[in-house]
């Protein structure tokens, strides 16, 4: 059984990543090797008090402000590495910063290229 926090989270963003879903209760005691629910409501408590998850009506859980969002550092000194520690100050999604209207935001994949001197180029992977 995975004993670290940030591993477990790791996890659930996997699943979460490959199924586009929240893991279930029942889930998460199959990703962890949980004997009972017990053990998977308390880890849920746990992520929830963490800010990583929430939980809906029924039960249901879904991605918290923490879960998203990439880490933020304290400041670090510039040049050669030093023995300073770096300190998680808090969990950042870029979408607050990069979109201003969610609610009318798509992403669209284009192909061709006549828009290529905007800036608008053909999807690749």
């Amino acid at each position: 059984m995975i004993e670290n926090i940030k591993e477990k989270i790791g996890r659930i963003r996997k699943y979460y990543a490959e199924n586009k879903i929240m893991p279930t209760y029942e889930e998460i005691c199959l990703l962890f090797g949980f004997k009972s629910k017990n053990a998977a409501f308390k880890l849920v408590n746990k992520l929830v008090d963490d800010g990583f998850i929430e939980k809906m009506d029924k039960g249901r859980l879904k991605p918290g402000a923490n879960f998203l969002g990439l880490p933020l550092f304290s400041s670090v000194q510039a040049g050669p590495p030093t023995d300073e520690e770096e300190i998680l100050l808090d969990r950042v999604d870029l979408n607050d910063y990069l979109i201003k209207k969610p609610e009318n935001t798509v992403l669209i994949n284009v192909r061709g290229d006549s828009m290529i001197d905007a800036g608008i180029h053909e999807a690749t992977k």
